[in-house]
C-alpha cells in the first residue's frame, strides 16, 4: 500500500492515528483492559513490544489524549485515560473482540458436551493458540475418539456446531484421532498438542501419558474429582504468586466476568457473581489466601477461576513453567 500522501484532520478525524498502527492498538487493548497504572517493562510484556518502540507509542499516544504517564521519571507508569470522549467506544471494540473469542469457546465447548457418540477429549489447537494466524486460517479442533464410532462422533460434532461458524464468521477446522493415533504421532505431531485449550476432558498430551505402559481406559472421559481439584489447587497457587507482581490480573478478571455475564447461563452465572464479588472485596493478600484454601467454597470455586480466561499465551506458559518448577509450594 502506498503511504497516505494527504493529510487529515487531528481533531475530525483522530483514529487515523490513534489506530493507525499496530503498535497503537496493542498498547491501547492492554491499558484499556485494566484501571492500573502500567509500567513501561510489564507493557512490553504485556504487548510483546520492544521496550523502545513502547516509548515512541505511548508518546504518540499521550499527544492525541487517549493515555497518560502518572508519577515523575523516566520510566512513568502508563494508564488508559478514560475521560478521552473516545475512550468509551475504544474500550468497547476490544470488549467486543474479547467477548467474540469468548463466544467461539463457548460454543465449541457447548457443542462438544451435546455430540453423541461423546468424544473423550476435544481441544482447540494450532496457531491461534501462538498468536501466528492470519486472517481467514481455520480454527483447529481436536477431537479424540473410539476407533468405531470416530466418523459418527466428528458427524454429530459438526451438527451440534450449528451455525457457530456463519454467525462468528470462522471456518472451523476438525482433526479427528484415536488414541492409537495419538500413541503413533510424530514429535512433530506432538509438538502441536503442547499448547492445548481444553473444551472437554484431559489435554491429549496427559492422556498419552496416563495411558503410557497401562491397559487403556476408553470409557474414562475425564478426572476424578480429586484430581480435578489438586489441578486447579496447582493453578491457583501460580496464579497467587503471579498476584505479588501484577496485580492487575483482578481489574482484568473482573473485565472478563463482566463480559461472561452477557452469554452465561444460569448455574455460571451465579458462579461469575461470586467470583466478582470475592475480586471487589477482598485485599490481595485474602485473596492470595482464598486461592489455595483448602475449605469448601474455595474448592468449588476454583473449578470457574476467572483468571485463567484472560492469560496471554505468554502468561499461561509462566503459569506452567511456575507450577512445574514447584513454584506453586511456596506460600502466596
Amino acid at each position: 500500500m502506498r503511504p497516505v500522501l494527504n493529510r487529515q484532520s487531528a481533531l475530525k478525524a483522530p483514529l487515523n492515528e490513534i489506530l493507525g498502527r499496530e503498535a497503537n492498538v496493542r498498547v491501547l487493548r492492554a491499558l484499556s483492559g485494566t484501571d492500573t497504572p502500567v509500567s513501561p517493562s510489564r507493557l512490553a510484556e504485556l504487548t510483546e513490544l520492544h521496550i523502545s518502540g513502547i516509548a515512541r507509542t505511548v508518546a504518540l499516544l499521550e499527544d492525541h489524549g487517549i493515555v497518560e504517564t502518572v508519577g515523575v521519571g523516566t520510566r512513568r507508569p502508563v494508564q488508559y485515560r478514560r475521560t478521552h470522549p473516545l475512550a468509551p467506544a475504544i474500550e468497547a471494540l476490544f470488549q467486543a473482540e474479547r467477548a467474540r473469542f469468548n463466544t467461539i469457546v463457548d460454543r465449541l465447548t457447548d457443542a462438544a458436551r451435546r455430540t453423541a457418540p461423546l468424544p473423550r477429549a476435544a481441544w482447540i489447537q494450532g496457531p491461534v493458540l501462538e498468536d501466528r494466524d492470519g486472517p481467514g486460517d481455520p480454527l483447529i479442533v481436536g477431537l479424540l475418539g473410539g476407533v468405531r464410532d470416530l466418523e459418527a462422533t466428528v458427524s454429530g460434532f459438526e451438527e451440534a456446531l450449528g451455525d457457530l461458524e456463519l454467525e462468528q464468521d470462522v471456518t472451523i477446522e476438525i482433526k479427528a484421532r484415536t488414541e492409537a493415533d495419538l500413541s503413533a504421532g510424530t514429535d512433530e505431531e506432538l509438538a502441536a498438542l503442547r499448547r492445548v485449550l481444553p473444551l472437554l476432558g484431559p489435554p491429549p498430551l496427559a492422556i498419552i501419558s496416563a495411558d503410557a505402559g497401562a491397559v487403556p481406559a476408553p470409557k474414562r472421559q475425564s478426572y476424578t474429582h480429586a484430581e480435578l481439584d489438586a489441578r486447579a489447587r496447582d493453578l491457583a497457587g501460580a496464579i497467587a504468586l503471579r498476584l505479588r507482581s501484577d496485580p492487575s490480573l483482578v481489574a482484568r478478571a473482573r473485565t472478563h466476568i463482566a463480559e461472561r455475564l452477557t452469554s452465561a447461563a444460569a448455574g455460571e452465572r451465579r458462579e461469575l457473581r461470586e467470583w466478582d464479588r470475592i475480586l471487589r472485596t477482598m485485599s490481595l493478600p485474602r485473596l492470595r489466601r482464598f486461592l489455595v484454601d483448602t475449605g469448601q467454597r474455595a474448592t468449588r470455586l476454583r473449578q470457574t477461576l476467572p483468571f485463567t480466561g484472560i492469560l496471554s499465551p505468554e502468561e499461561r506458559d509462566e503459569i506452567i513453567a511456575a507450577h512445574q518448577g514447584g513454584e506453586h509450594s511456596r506460600r502466596p
